[in-house]
């Protein structure tokens, strides 16, 4: 599992990298917030995502911000936590499952939004569809309904 999860932070770096480099050239200060599930002191997920900033260019302290949030697995603090992550005005917020992004998707319309892994970003109207998400959410889904159909369509 923990490699599944490390492949996902890394592919939500390199998603987020490449957002982040429509403004390399200029010389500004990115800020990201995170939402993030435990503050471990050895988290790999999260050692991953800065390592991979990094290798696209983006260090802390330099060029990037990067404001954290941890909810220890207590789905009662992502509301307030995305709240208080959300009034840094950070550039792009990234959350690791789709299920973390709904307070930040309720709360702003402005802000860029990535989730890492999605189980039913349709569902739970964070994108109106796979193929057009159509707000300002995007991320990795591996499963939902829709998927479901797609896989049995192609099945037969």
């Amino acid at each position: 599992m923990t490699n599944r999860r490390s492949l996902l932070r890394a592919s939500a770096a390199t998603w987020l990298g490449a957002w982040l480099a429509i403004a390399k050239g200029q010389n500004v200060i990115r800020r990201v917030a995170l939402l993030a599930i435990s503050p471990g002191p050895n988290n790999p997920s999260r050692d991953l995502f800065r390592s991979r900033l990094g290798e696209l260019g983006w260090v802390e302290g330099s060029n990037l911000v990067l404001d954290i949030r941890f909810t220890r697995g207590d789905g009662a603090l992502f509301a307030p936590l995305t709240a208080e992550l959300l009034a840094l005005r950070p550039d792009v917020f990234v959350a690791p499952f789709d299920t973390m992004a709904i307070a930040a998707a309720a709360s702003t319309t402005t802000v860029p939004i990535v989730f890492a892994a999605g189980i039913d970003p349709v569902g739970y109207g964070l994108i109106k569809s796979l193929a057009q998400p159509g707000r300002n959410v995007t991320g990795f889904s591996g499963g939902g309904p829709e998927m479901g159909l797609k896989a049995l369509s192609l099945f037969k």
